[in-house]
């Protein structure tokens, strides 16, 4: 089944592609492409969309302009690690910018940090 836009009938969509709509979107803040891959293909297999980026930095840029349910971030990351990051992103929050709502800062932090 098909919905065509009115007035243009060479425009036609599926209704649905089979899939499951997912059932959120994470970025995955992740360097090493082995976990990008490991965390990629176990958030889809619980249906969940992911966004990889490889830096904070790019964590960060992309939070200022994108919405996610959950952002996993690696400590160590090059240009910005995962921390500077996420006190980049929290400074954002603070100033009522577009950072992620719904980020959460649970992860355990070393000694003075």
């Amino acid at each position: 089944m098909t919905s065509t836009l009115p007035s243009s009938p060479e425009y036609q969509v599926p209704l649905t592609t089979g899939a499951p709509p997912p059932k959120g979107r994470i970025l995955i803040a992740e360097d090493n492409p082995s976990n990008q891959l490991v965390a990629s293909y176990m958030l889809e297999s619980l249906e969940y969309a992911s966004e990889v980026v490889t830096t904070g930095a790019e964590a960060v840029e992309i939070l200022s302009r994108e919405s996610f349910d959950l952002v996993l971030m690696d400590c160590q990351m090059p240009e910005m690690d995962g921390f500077e990051a996420t006190e980049n992103i929290r400074k954002t929050e603070k100033e009522g910018g577009a950072a992620n709502p719904n980020h959460r800062d649970d992860g355990l932090r070393p000694q003075g940090r």
